[in-house]
């Protein structure tokens, strides 16, 4: 795999997160869901930005990208729809959340300009963040009904 592909996979990470977020924020019955998921669709979009603006050159590499651990860290199709409930809705972004810090993790092991590596480190923390948002919701919506 080359770098193009790879922040190209990088990029609809983003827009697929996006799509995501802003389908399921017109669907779901809860006003607080509702606006957290807004918000992390715009963050996402923010994302897919900073993506497109600071790789847009050429890097140096530490070493071979590897092909397949990098991938196994992107999220997967979707299988929710208009009819799923908002826990699925929240455990499957959690889970999204994860896979994308993870793949930024992994990508910046083998990036040798600090730029680069400092725009991976703050994308880890907004997964990290978006993360501990919904499942804070989760806890907050889902665990109150117990």
């Amino acid at each position: 795999m080359d770098i193009a592909e790879l922040f190209d996979r990088a990029v609809k990470t983003e827009e697929d997160a996006y799509e995501f977020y802003l389908k399921f924020s017109k669907i779901v019955k809860n006003p607080a869901a509702k606006d957290l998921l807004k918000e992390l669709a715009n963050e996402e979009l923010n994302h897919k930005n900073i993506i497109m603006k600071y790789f847009s050159g050429k890097y140096e590499f530490s070493k071979d990208i590897p092909v397949l651990s990098l991938l196994d860290h992107l999220p997967k199709k979707e299988n929710l729809d208009e009819n799923s409930e908002l826990k699925d809705v929240l455990s499957h972004a959690i889970l999204r959340e994860e896979k994308e810090y993870k793949f930024y993790d992994e990508l910046e092991k083998y990036m040798t300009d600090p730029k680069i590596k400092e725009i991976l480190e703050f994308l880890k923390k907004q997964e990290r963040n978006h993360k501990a948002k919904l499942e804070n919701m989760y806890d907050d919506i889902i665990y109150s009904e117990f």
